[in-house]
């Protein structure tokens, strides 16, 4: 059982793998936005970009980490479409790989990892993860981890009948 855990940002996917061990070594941690994202060979070379490091990474499961809304920041749908565009990319991917595919909350992440809400995300990840895996880590990779680390685990306790 492997997990893939995706983050995403306006212009990249952070990616990071986990199983029952914790975080897995992955050489593709990110992939990009394509120019001309909204054409169809962009699509299609983001989708293939991403099944090929499902398949690389023995990936059985991919949870996809939703942005976050801290209440102070609206972003604007120009702003959010190749964030929403891409995230739809990562769905297709493990849908054409027969991978299990989950968007999960921020506070879904914590329940799953049994960790308190209160200090958000960024409260909790050091204690998840204790040296960052450089680069690209606060608020890109670290993300993606936590969300990796969450699925496993939930896999894990589905495993032992605890869900």
């Amino acid at each position: 059982m492997r997990v893939m855990g995706v983050n995403g940002s306006s212009e990249t996917l952070w990616l990071a793998c986990a199983d029952d061990t914790g975080l897995v070594d992955m050489t593709t941690f990110r992939v990009d936005k394509a120019s001309a994202l909204e054409t169809g060979d962009a699509l299609i070379a983001a989708r293939d970009s991403l099944r090929r490091v499902m398949r690389t990474n023995d990936v059985t499961r991919v949870v996809l980490l939703s942005a976050g809304n801290d209440g102070q920041h609206k972003v604007g749908y120009h702003a959010a479409v190749p964030r929403i565009t891409m995230e739809t990319v990562v769905a297709f991917a493990a849908a054409e790989e027969g991978i299990e595919f989950a968007r999960i909350s921020r506070a879904t992440a914590l329940s799953w990892l049994d960790l308190p809400a209160k200090g958000g995300v960024d409260a909790h990840i050091s204690t998840l993860v204790p040296v960052p895996k450089a680069p690209h880590w606060k608020k890109k990779r670290d993300l993606a981890s936590m969300a990796a680390l969450a699925g496993a685990r939930d896999l894990g306790a589905q495993a032992d009948g605890e869900n």
